[in-house]
């Protein structure tokens, strides 16, 4: 059953989702450690904007 018109689905449980929260936590992992956000975005199947959206918080906020 859809969720509720007012409840919005995030990460992981949105049906467009590319990746999983544990994707999230190895692409923040691998930029920190020195990897660039081209060569990340390339291995997860990503843009490299959305690399970045990712590790500032900009998207995936919900997972620490």
């Amino acid at each position: 059953t859809p969720p509720p018109a007012n409840e919005h689905l995030i990460g992981e449980a949105h049906p467009n989702s590319k990746i999983t929260e544990r994707d999230v936590l190895k692409i923040r992992a691998l930029v920190a450690g020195g990897a660039t956000q081209t060569e990340v975005a390339s291995i997860f199947g990503l843009t490299q904007p959305n690399v970045s959206m990712i590790v500032h918080g900009v998207t995936w906020k919900h997972v620490a």
